[in-house]
């Protein structure tokens, strides 16, 4: 995944996983998670970049078209 570092690429976590994923020195974040926690099998995949420095946004890809759950943006805001 070395193309995608300068996007921030962190990895693939579980739901109750986010809070492992760290932005680069330049504020970008970047990874996939699932929406099951790390105790279950797994349900739906999504994708996340976040920009903490630049445009200061979130931007939460969905297959689904779902909005972000709300523990979700409590546990991205802890990074």
């Amino acid at each position: 995944m070395k193309p995608y570092k300068k996007y921030g690429w962190s990895g693939v976590f579980s739901a109750d996983e986010v809070d492992l994923a760290r932005p680069t020195l330049d504020g970008k974040l970047s990874f996939i998670m699932n929406l099951d926690k790390s105790t279950e099998p797994g349900s739906h995949w999504v994708a996340c970049y976040i920009d903490t420095i630049g445009s200061k946004s979130l931007e939460y890809y969905d297959s689904f078209g779902e909005d972000p759950s709300e523990q979700f943006m409590i546990d991205i805001k802890k990074i």
